[in-house]
């Protein structure tokens, strides 16, 4: 009985993903190809020969981003993605 509560759990995840996106796609479409990394090729250049990447998910981990950045050389390219809007 518990597997058929997981499959059917998962049939409905899988059903509501794409409703739920074309209900908010004014919100989420514009920043999806970010979302999935597609600008990410343009920005990751940095990391190519020897740079950092540092990526936040919340404001706090931004902000230890910013402490961990500071304490870096100056010359060690860097590249800081987030998630967070705020």
């Amino acid at each position: 009985m518990w597997w058929l509560y997981q499959a059917v759990y998962l049939l409905l995840l899988l059903a509501a993903g794409p409703v739920v996106l074309l209900l908010r796609g004014t919100h989420y479409l514009p920043t999806l190809g970010g979302r999935f990394g597609r600008e990410l090729n343009r920005r990751i250049g940095a990391t190519d020969r020897g740079g950092l990447w540092i990526h936040a998910v919340s404001v706090g981990e931004a902000a230890v981003a910013t402490t961990v950045a500071r304490a870096l050389p100056a010359s060690t390219p860097l590249v800081v993605t987030t998630v967070t809007p705020t």
